[in-house]
Parts: C-alpha cells; sequence; structure tokens
C-alpha cells in the first residue's frame, strides 16, 4: 500500500504542478499583454492629442497672425475648433509648442518657455503648419508607460494586483482538484492492489469492481477474468488429482484381487485370469503414455516433426478401428475433396488425433450407424470435421469436453466410455501442430469435431 500512497502523491504533484504553471503562464500572459495593450492605447491617445493639439495651434495663428501671447492664452488654444475640449482635461499634459529653430514658445505649465531644447527631442514631432510654412512644432515629452500619470498608474497596478488574486484564487482551486483526482484515479488501482494481495494470499475469489475510467475499467476486467481462471484452474487441478486416483485405483483393486485368485491356487495359473491381468496393464500402461503426451504438449516440450503430408495417406492408417466398426456394423465414409493439397504437420501425431476423434465418435455411435470425415480446403488451411449419429451434447458441457478426464456422458464407465483424455490430447496435438480443434453439437442430433491444419507453403 506504500507504494500506492507513493503514486498517489506523485500524480498529485504532478497534476497540481502542471495546473500552477499554467495558471502562472496565463496570469504572466494576461498581465504582459493587458500592460502592453494599455500601453499601445495611451500611446495611440496621445497622438491623437498632440494632432488634436497641432491643429488647435494652427487656428491659434492664423486668428492672431501669429503665436504672439500664446504663452499665457492657453484657454484661447482650447477653445480653437473644439480640439481642445474633445481632448478633455488635462489633455495638455506632455507637450509643448517650440519655433522652428527649437526654443520653446508655450508649456501648458509654464515651465519650458523660452528655453531651447535639444534637436534629438525634436524627432518625430508634429508640425504647425499655415499657408505651407511650418510656423512651429509640436513636441511631446511623454511615450507610452513612461509617461503615465497617477491615474494611469492606479489603473495598471490595480489590473496587476487583480490577475494576481485572480491566479492565486485559480491556484488554490488547481491544488484541490489535483488532490481530488490523483484520489479519483488511485482508488480504483488500491482496490485492486488489495484484491492482488488477497488473490496471493490465496484468496481465489476475490473481484475487483468495474470503475473508473475506460482503461482501469478494462484493467479490472481482466483482473477479475485472472481471478475466475485462476479458480478454474485449481478446481481442474483437485480434480485432476481425484480422476487420477480414481483411474489407477480401479485397475490396481483387478490386478490385486486376480493376484490374491493366483495365488490361493495350488494348480497351474488361470489363462483367463492371466488375461485379465494383461488388460488391467495395457489400460494403465495407456493411460500414463495418454498423461504423458498430455503433460509434454502442454508444456510444449512434445516433439513435433512436420514434414509435407497428404492426408489420404492418414486415412489410409486407420487399420485399429475398423475391426470394431465392423462388428458393431458402423459405416465409415470418406469424403475428401478432390486435389486437396498437402499439409504441414507431424504425421504421427496427425494420426493420433484422427483416431482419437474416429474413436469418440465410434463410442457414441448407435449400433449399424454412420460416421463421416470431410476434408475441405478453407484458404490456407485444410478443415477436417468429423460427424456421428450420437445423442450428441448439451451446449453447457461444449466449452468443457476438451478438458482432461471431462465426459459429457457421465453415465457411462471409464471401460465402455474411455477415460477422457483423448479430446484433450487431440486439441494439444492439433494446437502443437499450429491449428485449432472445437465442436458442434446438440442433444439428439449428433456431434461435429472440426479441426484445421496449415497448409504446406
Amino acid at each position: 500500500m506504500r507504494m500506492i500512497n507513493g503514486l498517489e502523491k506523485k500524480l498529485a504533484l504532478l497534476l497540481v504542478s502542471i495546473a500552477l504553471l499554467a495558471t502562472l503562464a496565463t496570469t504572466l500572459t494576461g498581465v504582459y499583454s493587458a500592460r502592453t495593450l494599455f500601453s499601445a492605447y495611451l500611446e495611440k491617445n496621445h497622438s491623437l492629442q498632440g494632432r488634436y493639439l497641432a491643429a488647435a495651434f494652427t487656428d491659434y495663428y492664423q486668428q492672431n497672425n501669429g503665436f504672439s501671447g500664446i504663452e499665457t492664452n492657453t484657454h484661447s488654444v482650447q477653445r480653437g475648433r473644439g480640439y481642445g475640449r474633445m481632448m478633455g482635461a488635462g489633455g495638455y499634459n506632455g507637450f509643448i509648442l517650440v519655433q522652428p529653430d527649437g526654443y520653446v514658445l508655450w508649456d501648458p505649465n509654464g515651465v519650458f518657455v523660452g528655453q531651447k531644447i535639444g534637436a534629438e527631442q525634436l524627432v518625430g514631432a508634429l508640425p504647425v503648419v499655415v499657408n505651407n510654412t511650418t510656423v512651429g512644432l509640436v513636441v511631446s515629452l511623454a511615450h507610452g508607460m513612461n509617461g503615465l500619470g497617477n491615474l494611469e498608474e492606479d489603473f495598471v497596478g490595480s489590473l496587476t494586483s487583480y490577475a494576481l488574486i485572480i491566479g492565486l484564487i485559480i491556484s488554490l482551486a488547481a491544488i484541490i482538484l489535483g488532490v481530488l483526482m490523483a484520489r479519483a484515479i488511485v482508488r480504483p488501482i488500491k482496490t485492486m492492489s488489495q484484491a492482488a494481495h488477497r488473490l496471493a494470499r490465496g484468496d481465489l475469489d476475490c473481484t475487483v469492481p468495474l470503475q473508473g475510467s475506460d482503461e482501469i475499467r478494462q484493467l479490472a476486467e481482466d483482473f477479475n477474468l485472472m481471478s475466475e481462471s485462476l479458480r478454474k484452474t485449481q478446481t481442474m487441478r483437485r480434480n485432476l488429482t481425484a480422476d487420477i486416483a480414481h483411474e489407477l485405483r480401479t485397475p490396481l483393486t483387478i490386478l490385486r484381487a486376480n493376484l490374491d485368485e493366483l495365488q490361493s491356487r495350488a494348480k497351474d495359473p488361470d489363462q483367463v485370469a492371466i488375461a485379465n491381468l494383461q488388460d488391467e496393464v495395457l489400460r494403465m500402461s495407456k493411460l500414463v503414455k495418454d498423461m504423458e503426451t498430455l503433460a509434454l504438449a502442454e508444456t510444449g516440450h512434445l516433439v513435433i516433426n512436420k514434414r509435407r503430408v497428404k492426408l489420404e495417406s492418414i486415412m489410409e492408417r486407420l487399420a485399429p478401428v475398423i475391426p470394431e466398426m465392423e462388428g458393431r456394423g458402423i459405416k465409415l465414409e470418406v469424403d475428401l475433396e478432390a486435389g486437396l493439397p498437402k499439409v504441414a504437420a507431424d504425421p504421427d501425431r496427425l494420426l493420433q488425433v484422427v483416431l482419437n476423434l474416429l474413436s469418440n465418435a465410434l463410442a457414441h455411435s448407435p449400433e449399424g450407424g454412420r460416421i463421416m470425415i470431410k476434408g475441405t480446403k478453407k484458404e490456407n488451411l485444410i478443415l477436417m470435421s468429423f460427424t456421428d449419429q450420437g445423442g450428441g451434447i448439451a451446449t453447457e458441457q461444449l466449452p468443457f469436453i476438451f478438458e482432461r478426464f471431462y465426459r459429457a456422458d457421465s453415465s457411462r464407465s471409464r471401460r465402455e466410455g474411455g477415460m477422457g483424455l483423448g479430446l484433450a490430447i487431440a486439441r494439444s496435438l492439433v494446437e502443437a501442430n499450429g491449428g485449432q480443434i472445437w465442436a458442434d453439437s446438440s442433444v439428439g442430433k449428433g456431434t461435429i469435431f472440426y479441426f484445421t491444419i496449415p497448409i504446406a507453403s
């Protein structure tokens, strides 16, 4: 759980850091943009005031035939064409009127009158033109933010303060939301971690609720599937132990009884009893061999010698089951599509698959019935099917028929119905040769087993 808590802290720190950086960047960008735009506004307004003032001085010059008395007659300038009134109160601040030679004729406060200003300050000055002659220059002493008044400074300061306060509020909200989001994200992971600990301690019934985002929900579904798979595996392992004990108990009991009987007799051993003993030994040997084959196949250690194999040659090797079929009057039909290509498979293992499926069909076919084997080409595979006319398999039992020691018909004895390893071995051998196997059946309508084998390149 310490790891989960660490993950929650790291995730919360990451989310909060991203939110704070975004808030900081937004706040700084907003303040800078506001100050820049406000500065541009003041600059534009200042320039417009200068043009209005130049027009007002032009009117004054024309009405008074010169600038005589201009230094004490500011109100006359303000009345000229109404330009001064358009500038508003204090509109003259930051401007002076100078002669073309640089001597100051007028300033709103009378401080610079009579003084001469440098040529560098005349750059960008607005001319006062009368009859195509420049009679004066309107010079700006304040530019942009460098010339802010108290009102403008207060406005910019208030704007900056408000932006910082809003940024602080957003940062606090980001911290709270980041912590809550981190907890919400980590909560289902914490639940799965606790379930994993229970699972590791042997509690295979634990599951986790499906919650969270799509990825977390998918992870929860996978965890539940894993838990269910482990439960099934444990159940199969327990059943396997019981089935093996049962399979070995029966022939061992028979062997012991027959041996006791033989030992109690003084005369020569009964040949019938010896034959029975030999049958039970053969059954046990086959059981051990089948279990070994299945174990090697399931662990990937079974030797598979793939070659180019003709299915016709496999069908010619079905002699072991022919006598039993003839004795029960069961007819075998083999229908291989004309021109089937060779398959890439181990011929001995492929024959074992065919014999197992054929023996299974034979065990469930009625007297005088029919078994049909078909082979067709499907793209880069050969599809084989085995159809019998038996009683069929219930739909709910189909997913389990390839499990070890499973018998769909529990009423049949092991001696009559086999040991329940044939289909499990068939599945393992088909998959080891690169194919797939499945069944289709319904009660009362027989069963069809299918398997595929890749075509040889």
